[in-house]
């Protein structure tokens, strides 16, 4: 739960970006101004010059009241600081933990060396208004979209920016066996980042400033302990070079596969009515099941699906000889004896390795005619009336792709899980 530093304290009209609230008058509204205003508090002075809400008095309230001010002015997103963030840069995280830290047990009445509840003492309290705020920002709202992937198959942990940027990268969870820190990846355009394990959460940092571009692309980030799972993790916090933030769950790299993985952004290739991962339909709904080809190509890609009955998962590496394409949610045809196995398997250009006795007929459009599989991708079956009764299905595949990982030239699509359900 935030503290009362995000309530939004009313302003009185007189109060304006002129020069009330910045103390030292040199034209903005920075950490000199707010340990100024915290060390009259922390005294308990009542210099009119501070009362920032005009009530009469040099209080708390002036505080939150100079917090929304400033952050009215200096944020992208209007929001006020946060009670915690020591140097205001619009996150409480590990610097501002650094800030107090460095100060701890000692006397002083500045903000910006940890005195956040302005009595004069840096001590438990302080350390108490940082940890309510943690890992929050005044930069709430972000239109960017990132995907963080653990493969629980060989432990590791990857960051996609999907044409985004990141700046701060917080990962709740367990601690790390190995930490890449990004720097290690690439030159990333001089981009430097610190990582550190506390309070429950991986964070990585930039340490070049925190406002302008950060950085782009795939990379893996980190490696866990075997027996790590995706239920050790929390939610993700990625904030943006914008200042802006995301929030979101760490996916599952079987279910997301890897289609497209070995030159940009993971691929959603396949679709159950235009939609991906878990999907609920009546049973009654018109159905279309597409498969894409890979944004890197070929046009008309060769590809094998397979379609489980039931929500089952026994997740496993595929593999064709030396080369493995990545980790799949159920045993395949390939995988022998290994159960579920699939009840069908569809294929376009494949050899029949990949369904062996598996049943490849099938009526899909629902009209008692049962047929091949499309030669090659892209496609599209339609079921216009739907199923017949509640029934759940499984489908995932491999496709042919030129940005794949691997030297067989196949990837692992997406996972999709279709539930129909009486209406």
């Amino acid at each position: 739960m935030l503290f009362l530093s995000l309530i939004f304290v009313l302003i009185p009209p007189a109060l304006s970006a002129g020069t009330l609230g910045d103390f030292d008058c040199d034209g903005d509204f920075d950490v000199d101004d707010l340990d100024l205003l915290v060390a009259e508090i922390a005294t308990g002075g009542n210099d009119i010059l501070f009362d920032v809400n005009e009530d009469g008095l040099v209080d708390l309230l002036d505080r939150l009241a100079w917090l929304t001010l400033a952050g009215s002015i200096n944020n992208p997103s209007g929001f006020p600081y946060i009670v915690g963030d020591a140097n205001l840069d619009g996150r409480v995280d590990g610097f501002d933990f650094i800030a107090w830290n460095a100060n701890k047990f000692t006397s002083s009445t500045a903000w910006s060396r940890g005195d956040f509840f302005p009595d004069g003492v840096i001590d438990g309290q302080d350390f108490l208004q940082w940890a309510s705020n943690r890992f929050t920002s005044s930069f709430r709202g972000s239109s960017a979209s990132y995907r963080v992937i653990f493969d629980e198959v060989s432990g590791a942990l990857w960051l996609d920016t999907q044409s985004s940027d990141a700046v701060v990268i917080l990962i709740d969870g367990v601690q790390a066996q190995s930490i890449d820190t990004l720097a290690d990846m690439s030159d990333l355009d001089g981009q430097f980042f610190i990582q550190a394990y506390f309070a429950g959460f991986e964070q990585w940092i930039r340490t070049n400033p925190l406002f302008g571009s950060g950085i782009e692309g795939l990379f893996q980030f980190a490696t866990y302990p075997p027996g790590t799972t995706l239920g050790d993790f929390g939610e993700w916090t990625i904030a943006a070079g914008d200042g802006s933030v995301a929030t979101g769950q760490v996916e599952d790299f079987c279910e997301t596969g890897n289609v497209n993985f070995g030159v940009g952004s993971i691929a959603d290739v396949l679709t159950v009515n235009g939609q991906t991962g878990q999907i609920t339909v009546s049973t009654s709904q018109p159905l279309y099941l597409s498969l894409a080809a890979s944004p890197a190509g070929p046009a008309a890609p060769r590809y094998c699906l397979w379609v489980w009955v039931g929500l089952q998962t026994n997740k496993v590496e595929l593999s064709f000889g030396a080369s493995s394409l990545g980790c799949i949610v159920n045993p395949t045809p390939i995988h022998g004896g290994l159960e579920p196995q699939p009840f069908l398997c569809l294929r376009g250009g494949l050899p029949n390795l990949v369904c062996r006795s598996t049943r490849e007929m099938f009526d899909f459009a629902g009209d008692g005619n049962p047929k091949q599989a499309p030669s090659v991708a892209p496609f599209t079956l339609s079921r216009p009336n739907g199923l017949d009764r509640p029934l759940t299905f499984d489908f995932q595949g491999i496709l042919e792709d030129l940005g794949g990982t691997n030297a067989t030239g196949f990837s692992v699509t997406n996972r999709v899980t279709l539930t129909s359900v009486a209406p």
